[in-house]
């Protein structure tokens, strides 16, 4: 589904006027403010509306991953047909039916991983507005609760001894998004989409990485939604998941290898329990060696760039075997 763009900003307001004078000058001086006012609200609606476009490409993708699921289903409970009546096929069957249920749970943890990543996108853009013309020590007011976005149901079923219903898919954590649309565009060239992010603001993490593994944290945040691109080191345009680590170090002052295998031999290893934000996660280890590495952001949750066509996002601790590493 295409969203249509958010219009553009009618023409900036003449500044200057004819008057001369302190007069003059502080209306100028006001006008001034109120136009970086105006333009910072038409970026913060542009990124808005990326962000609701990308959540809304999700749960189609979502959708159709659980279509996919069902389908390969019915296909096997269609192909058994009357081998079903023996053992061999009912102990084949069951086989099937739990092999379907991992492919559905591991479709449900990818639509709740790309949810949060959403989400979090969501607090860093309303951040951001709350931002615009406060000065940074003064109290900005809260903003008003946004509506929630309707629910998009899943749609089908498991014909499976009587059917097993498949739920529709809330997208409450998309809620924040609803009150995006609406507004201008700057006319001007747009961000990458790590800057349009707010820079991480807005995402509790939890702290407790120091200075330096908050900081990494931090500065890896404002990474959320860039695209995936294999070799990638330039933020706001395109990382791979040690670019991503690699600029999430660089901006806290830390040198640290460029790939995933150098940074197997890098730091010091840390047991799970030990681990703070900030250290590197290695894992998905093949023919002895990892294949993949992420930052920890909390004792559950990591910030990584996954793989080709999808974005830098909000993860989980995987499940399979990893090391822990953080700086000597």
């Amino acid at each position: 589904m295409a969203l249509a763009p958010p219009p553009g900003l009618g023409p900036v307001p003449d500044q200057t006027g004819d008057g001369s004078g302190q007069a003059a000058d502080g209306f100028s001086g006001e006008s001034a403010a109120i136009v970086n006012h105006v333009e910072a609200l038409a970026d913060h609606d542009a990124a808005g509306h990326g962000d609701l476009q990308a959540a809304v490409a999700s749960a189609g993708a979502s959708r159709g991953r659980m279509d996919a699921v069902i389908a390969a289903a019915v296909a096997d409970v269609q192909s058994k047909g009357l081998a079903v009546n023996t053992p061999a096929g009912q102990q084949a069957l069951v086989s099937a039916i739990k092999r379907h249920l991992e492919d559905t749970k591991s479709t449900l943890d990818q639509g709740s991983s790309d949810a949060a990543t959403h989400a979090a996108a969501a607090d860093t853009t309303a951040a951001g507005y709350q931002s615009i013309g406060h000065p940074p020590n003064g109290a900005a007011p809260m903003m008003p609760q946004m509506p929630m976005m309707p629910q998009m149901p899943m749609g089908g079923g498991m014909p499976m001894g009587g059917g097993m219903p498949m739920g529709a898919m809330p997208l409450a954590p998309l809620g924040m998004l609803g009150n995006l649309l609406g507004g201008g565009g700057s006319g001007r060239p747009q961000q990458g989409v790590g800057a349009q992010a707010g820079g991480g603001a807005g995402v509790d993490f939890g702290g407790g990485g120091g200075p330096q593994g908050d900081r990494i944290v931090k500065a890896a945040l404002t990474q959320l939604g860039v695209p995936y691109v294999w070799g990638g080191t330039k933020p706001n345009v395109g990382l791979d998941c040690s670019g991503l680590v690699q600029y999430a170090y660089k901006q806290a002052g830390i040198a640290i290898p460029r790939t995933t295998y150098e940074m197997t031999d890098w730091g010091v290893r840390v047991r799970p329990e030990d681990a703070r934000p900030g250290d590197i996660l290695l894992c998905n280890k093949q023919n002895g060696e990892y294949q993949h590495v992420q930052l920890v952001m909390n004792d559950h949750q990591t910030i990584e760039s996954p793989s080709r066509g999808q974005t830098v996002r909000i993860g989980k601790w995987p499940s399979g075997g990893f090391e822990i590493r953080r700086a000597a």
